[in-house]
């Protein structure tokens, strides 16, 4: 089951970066790479994201807070 746990953290994770990769690449395309450095993040992210992004962003963020909750529990029992 470990093993699974693994595997799935690993590939959520990966389209996750690899999404915000793509956005990131593409509002450099449109605004410049300096607007990056100008805007907030959640700014830059969130307004940019299709429909398909933030279903495919979300799995990687509740997997991420997941295992950082089971890592807290863990460390205290």
């Amino acid at each position: 089951m470990f093993g699974i746990w693994v595997i799935m953290l690993f590939v959520l994770f990966a389209v996750s970066v690899l999404t915000l990769t793509y956005i990131q690449t593409r509002v450099a395309k449109k605004h410049g790479w300096r607007a990056l450095r100008k805007r907030p993040f959640f700014q830059t992210y969130w307004t940019e994201l299709s429909t398909l992004e933030r279903w495919l962003l979300w799995p990687g963020v509740v997997m991420f807070f997941v295992t950082l909750f089971i890592g807290t529990i863990s460390l205290f029992l």
